[in-house]
């Protein structure tokens, strides 16, 4: 009697964790990791130009509405081409916005749980060893709630993976009940 109780106790936490009604140790509410590869120069006789991609993920569990890059003016005085947001759909161009005195703002709109956005540029450079790496171009990245860290976005984790089973888990359940309802 003990070992069944125990196995349902299990299987009810688990379900409980998994659907999201709690919270899993680890696995933030509310978080975004960026990575900044360097940056791939193309050289010529008349200089080099240097594409950036920014990539940023929403690894937690809640959208983020309003996710801001923040970038040095002095470093992107004259681009080549203009900072855009790359998803998964669309490429879409946007203007930068003045956060203070040497710093441009560029809102990456909406970011979804589990989501990857990139903002992409190019700078022109003398020779490949002028071209401006990310410390000097980047101040830093800002959520609209939690926390920015530096990583890798496509890295799977044990927390994204149980993240990603907890909303299967909730389509499932989602789906079961509507074809219940509907009944």
């Amino acid at each position: 009697m003990f070992r069944l109780l125990f196995w349902l106790v299990v299987i009810g936490v688990l379900y409980v964790v998994v659907s999201g009604t709690v919270p899993v140790p680890g696995v933030p509410t509310e978080e975004i990791v960026y990575s900044t590869p360097p940056p791939v120069a193309s050289c010529g006789s008349s200089g080099c130009i240097a594409v950036y991609t920014l990539e940023v993920a929403n690894t937690g569990r809640s959208s983020q509405d309003g996710v801001r890059v923040r970038l040095r003016s002095d470093a992107l005085a004259s681009p080549v081409v203009a900072p855009s947001v790359r998803r998964a759909s669309e490429v879409v161009a946007v203007s930068a916005g003045s956060d203070r005195a040497g710093i441009e703002m560029y809102p990456l709109g909406q970011i979804g749980p589990e989501e990857h956005v990139a903002l992409v540029f190019a700078l022109r450079a003398a020779s490949r060893e002028t071209v401006p790496q990310w410390d000097r171009v980047l101040v830093g990245v800002d959520p609209t709630a939690g926390a920015a860290r530096q990583g890798d976005v496509v890295a799977l984790s044990a927390g994204r993976i149980v993240n990603a089973a907890g909303r299967m888990t909730e389509r499932v359940v989602s789906a079961v009940r509507k074809a219940i309802a509907s009944s």
